[in-house]
């Protein structure tokens, strides 16, 4: 093994280690109470359960390549496996984001709440579908003068397999045919999905703006709680200090009666479903923006190859290969952040946090 190869696998080995760390400790803090989460949190603890596989997965692959270094050659099974994951981990991932969008955009724009039943539903989807297309490469009939060469094989950067679609073979064309469009189809939908949220959620904030004009938190844009009808009749209420214009003080206690007969229980109620809505809205996007960020460069490989017929460079390979790591590495620590299902799950394991 040259020393770059071997600097290569190396940083893979450490990054792939910490993922199963901090993955690992979501997944396992959080797999006997997965009935206390919400439909979104329960999609990406299945999220972090894709994520923690495939890096155990690469991990005992590079542990394999440090001790026999033809574990990743071209033909052999835990090379074939390995890019079996990762299609798989992909399209499984790219679908649960797109179901995480999904239950935020029919929340928000249509006011329909799915539960966990549904969720488990979708799963069922899942699995089958990111199967099906990371089995394909074994469907295809086989070079008969080069049967290694086909399907999954090791990458230019020497530490991980995958489609090679810079050779333009069969699978190669075949699985950009298929993946292109589920990708690039469902990216589409999430960023149609949440533009049309974020439109309805600021929509939603003016509305409630005009019953409360000018009630705004000293912290936040939010409009205050509509709830607090005795705070309002106080402002409202003008002092008695004795001497004032009787005459100003019905027009202050008229409007002070009609603002608040105009605040219904209805509107209330949808000011702090739209409250928590609009947190959930942060949560998920941040969670699968994290997730496109760090598999784009991948994808735009794929395509620069097909198009050009010419392999990535070692360097760069592994410089894309590396996007996908980190966005596996920090995706749990976004997880834990912005998750208050899984975060309050992981802080009971430890006693940090008792409800």
């Amino acid at each position: 093994m040259d020393p770059v190869t071997r600097m290569f696998s190396t940083t893979t080995l450490v990054i792939s280690s910490a993922e199963i760390i901090l993955n690992g400790v979501l997944v396992a803090t959080s797999m006997f109470r997965t009935e206390e989460l919400i439909p979104s949190s329960y999609l990406v603890f299945w999220l972090c359960v894709s994520d923690t596989f495939l890096a155990l997965h690469i991990f005992v692959v590079e542990v394999l390549f440090a001790i026999y270094p033809e574990t990743i050659n071209e033909g052999s099974a835990s090379c074939r496996a390995q890019g079996f994951l990762i299609v798989f981990s992909v399209v499984a991932s790219v679908m649960l984001c797109s179901g995480i969008t999904g239950l935020r955009f029919m929340a928000v724009k249509r006011q329909v709440f799915y539960k966990i039943r549904e969720c488990n539903l979708f799963l069922l989807s899942v699995i089958p579908v990111s199967a099906f297309v990371a089995s394909i490469p074994f469907m295809l009939p086989q070079n008969a003068e080069e049967p290694a060469l086909m399907g999954y094989g090791v990458r230019p950067s020497k530490v991980f397999c995958s489609i090679n679609y810079y050779r333009r073979d069969l699978p190669a064309i075949v699985m950009v045919c298929v993946c292109l469009p589920i990708l690039s189809g469902q990216i589409n939908w999430m960023m149609s999905a949440y533009s049309q949220i974020y439109l309805e959620l600021k929509q939603t904030n003016s509305t409630l703006r005009e019953f409360l004009p000018g009630k705004v938190t000293a912290n936040s844009s939010e409009p205050r709680s509509l709830s607090d009808k005795s705070d309002l009749e106080k402002e409202q209420r003008p002092s008695n200090n004795g001497a004032g214009d009787t005459g100003k003080v019905d027009v202050q206690r008229k409007r002070a009666a009609s603002m608040l007969e105009s605040i219904s229980p209805s509107v209330v109620n949808r000011d702090s479903e739209d409250s928590k809505q609009r947190a959930l809205f942060r949560q998920s996007f941040i969670i699968v923006a994290s997730f496109l960020c760090g598999w784009t460069p991948y994808i735009c490989m794929e395509l620069y190859e097909l198009a050009t017929g010419h392999a990535a460079s070692p360097a760069f390979d592994f410089g894309v290969d590396f996007c996908i790591l980190i966005n596996s590495g920090v995706s749990p620590v976004v997880v834990f952040l912005f998750d208050r299902g899984i975060q309050r799950n992981a802080l009971r394991a430890f006693g940090l946090a008792t409800k």
